[in-house]
């Protein structure tokens, strides 16, 4: 009765153990915009200042609240972070370059990485063209290709099976004298049309 116990006990403590590891590893792989909504922008001409903004938009995770979410710049001859408050920063444009910016809030979420390029005009982006949409097939669409695909596929063997089976009509009565050219029916014509 102690092993039975024994044995359940250990049972239960893989269990617990490989539940809780999940939500760990889960925990580990989260990403900060999970529960923030990022404000930053992707150009910035030289001189200038911009914001980098959060809103957090899930409040679940109470330790979010006390990290700060300033970006480290990757080359602050680029661009320069000033923080203002603990979620809003200013970006200035020092000189012309990119500049990757990473904001690290602890473990429990991977580091939030993105590039910021400085330049000395706007790139113009010119008007987006109307999207082309591409109506995927619904699953009933796809069945029903496939089945008439393989239907083309069995019209030229429908002549092999039609004159295997007037063949084998035709010589259908099985007696004494009948037998060797049943056989040979079946060996000759039936069989070989339906291995066709």
């Amino acid at each position: 009765m102690k092993r039975k116990s024994w044995i359940y006990s250990l049972m239960l403590a893989i269990i617990v153990s490989v539940v809780f590891g999940v939500g760990s590893i889960y925990a580990a792989a989260q990403n900060i915009t999970d529960i923030v909504k990022v404000t930053k922008p992707a150009e910035i001409k030289v001189g200038e200042w911009k914001s980098y903004e959060i809103a957090i938009t899930d409040w679940t995770d109470a330790d979010v609240t006390e990290h700060d979410f300033t970006p480290i710049s990757s080359d602050e001859n680029v661009v320069k972070v000033v923080r203002k408050t603990q979620w809003v920063s200013e970006l200035h444009a020092i000189n012309k370059g990119n500049a990757t910016l990473t904001v690290n809030i602890g473990e429990k979420f991977e580091p939030y990485v993105f590039t910021v390029q400085v330049v000395d005009d706007y790139t113009v982006i010119p008007e987006p063209t109307k999207p082309v949409v591409i109506k995927e097939p619904t699953h009933e669409e796809i069945m029903l290709q496939d089945l008439e695909d393989y239907i083309e596929q069995l019209q030229p063997l429908g002549s092999y099976e039609k004159k295997a089976i007037t063949t084998l009509n035709q010589n259908r009565l099985l007696n004494d004298s009948t037998r060797k050219t049943l056989f040979l029916t079946l060996n000759n014509t039936v069989l070989p049309n339906y291995t066709k």
